[in-house]
């Protein structure tokens, strides 16, 4: 299926056809580079819990270990 490039103020932009539903308002764009792009269709809200979740996961479930210095000299307020 082929479409053409337009611009739209600063930016480039696609038109989707009818024939692709799209029920939600957000598209992912995925950059596969010379393989071009995948448009992944987002859920109608998400929940930010859930980003929160996926970047939990991302990390393997842990928090990284965090160097702080024992004696810290802070201003007097």
């Amino acid at each position: 299926m082929k479409t053409k490039i337009f611009k739209s103020g600063n930016s480039k932009a696609v038109r989707i056809p009818a024939s692709i539903q799209l029920s939600g308002p957000e598209v992912e764009i995925v950059d596969l580079g010379a393989d071009g792009v995948l448009l992944k269709e987002l859920a109608q809200t998400r929940d930010p819990w859930d980003l929160f979740r996926e970047g939990l996961a991302e990390l393997g479930g842990e928090w990284p270990e965090r160097a702080q210095e024992k004696d810290q000299k802070r201003p007097e307020w």
